[in-house]
């Protein structure tokens, strides 16, 4: 008589048992015990698998969700009104680029839009800088968090030097010319041959390894796209979905930025442009990853520099809005440039008691508008 073991189902020979393993898990193991990341490169706190780089401001790649720029996005920045706050973002970008030694390709610029990059800040100065540029508000507010135990990071401390986000200067030019291809806007007959650019960024990614950056600053603004023909729906749209179809090609290599007007999309215009240009920016905002807007404004009275000077609205954000996350955020942060870049904070109305403001109170007691 022969016996069979309890926990054994009847029919299956112990020998051809099925055995089944979690891929995942073991390829996520095998990532996390192998694979060390470079220091200009992270994993995102969002999604373990997604890997980011530093877009060179570190308080976009915060409000961004990812700590940094997702590989494999397409990032646009629109800006209300004739300023050009977004071109701070542009070149910290590609000023990140190449102290990460990637790839940079500036698209609709010329030559010496390469010399114009600000240069690293010494180490010294932001030691310097990390403790003393505290103002009156914000070392109230310091005060306020250490007594009810909440303190946090402040968006002025010293970000860790290991190489993922430089600290820049905005008056200062570097010793050498960075490595940037540029990519001249080619025209035939008065017409822009978007083909012929993405062309030149595909041929990019085939003959060279690593990661390459492409930021097209300006894009569709009259000094750089001054046809008609720029505006053509049948011609721009159909280049924003190529590039977000090279993106998807080679996830895990490139990432784009681009800064744009968005005055051009809701206001009348006549510049013999084509057609209701409005319609177009729910189709840009589609095949875009993430887009955030500037909207230069005056928030304060005040003239100092601390004073922001514009609002930062977030419409879409990467990996996390096409996954059904409301992450549309108006009237939420602001931003001001300064001698370092960009900065954005978080922003609120301020409590007015009596005919005065009373910033201090509202943030004592908790209150957020």
């Amino acid at each position: 008589m022969s016996f069979r073991k309890r926990n054994e189902k009847a029919g299956v020979s112990a020998r051809t048992a099925p055995v089944l393993e979690n891929s995942f898990s073991q390829a996520r193991n095998d990532a996390i015990a192998g694979i060390q990341l470079p220091p200009s490169l992270r994993k995102s706190p969002l999604f373990s698998h997604t890997t980011v780089h530093s877009t060179g401001t570190p308080t976009l790649d915060d409000i961004l969700g990812h700590k940094g720029q997702p590989l494999g996005t397409l990032i646009i920045i629109m800006e209300d009104g004739v300023t050009d706050f977004a071109s701070v973002v542009a070149r910290c970008y590609a000023a990140q680029g190449s102290e990460n030694r990637d790839k940079v390709v500036a698209v609709g610029v010329d030559q010496n839009w390469k010399s114009g990059l600000p240069a690293r800040r010494k180490r010294s100065e932001l030691s310097k800088n990390s403790t003393t540029n505290f103002s009156v508000l914000e070392q109230e507010k310091i005060k306020i968090a250490w007594r009810y135990n909440q303190s946090r990071t402040s968006s002025h401390a010293v970000v860790d030097d290991s190489g993922y986000c430089a600290h820049w200067s905005l008056a200062a030019r570097p010793l050498s010319t960075p490595e940037i291809t540029v990519i001249s806007v080619i025209w035939d007959n008065g017409q822009l041959l978007f083909e012929e650019i993405i062309s030149e960024i595909s041929n990019i990614l085939t003959t060279s390894s690593g990661i390459v950056r492409v930021v097209i600053p300006g894009f569709l603004s009259l000094p750089l796209y001054p046809s008609e023909h720029s505006y053509n729906p049948k011609l721009l749209l159909p280049f924003l979905f190529r590039l977000r179809t090279l993106v998807r090609t080679y996830p895990d290599r490139i990432t784009i930025l681009i800064t744009m007007t968005s005055t051009l999309f809701h206001e009348p215009t006549d510049r013999q442009t084509p057609g209701n240009l409005a319609v177009l920016l729910p189709w840009i905002e589609q095949l875009a990853d993430g887009v955030l807007q500037l909207v230069p404004c005056r928030l304060s009275e005040d003239d100092h520099e601390s004073s922001f000077q514009g609002l930062v609205e977030i419409m879409k954000l990467p990996l996390v809005s096409e996954r059904g996350s409301m992450a549309v955020r108006k009237a939420k942060y602001a931003f001001k440039v300064g001698k370092s870049g960009m900065k954005i904070e978080k922003w609120g109305t301020p409590l007015i008691i009596g005919g005065q403001e009373k910033t201090e109170l509202s943030e004592k007691i908790g209150l957020r508008f």
